[in-house]
């Protein structure tokens, strides 16, 4: 039930945002090695995005925070131009 009412929440998010101004729903994109993550990732950053989000393909979806779900960005200081020291 909890699954369901999650499912159905997400939903409605998505419809929503699909006239919204500053949201937009990112397309799944399958990792196929490590090169074409990093190559990914890359374009991401070029285009202004901050990262990307990996999922555990085996995992099973669950409302809330996971395990399954890794976030993979420029560190802050790389990321207004200043080289990690």
């Amino acid at each position: 039930l909890i699954f369901l009412f999650y499912f159905l929440h997400t939903v409605e998010i998505l419809n929503a945002s699909q006239n919204a101004k500053y949201i937009a729903v990112a397309p799944k994109v399958q990792c196929r090695d490590v090169a074409h993550m990093e190559s990914y990732f890359q374009d991401i950053i070029d285009k202004g995005g901050e990262g990307i989000i990996l999922r555990d393909p085996r995992a099973s979806l669950q409302p809330g925070r996971s395990p399954a779900f890794l976030k993979h960005k420029v560190p802050p200081r790389l990321s207004k131009g200043r080289p990690i020291s």
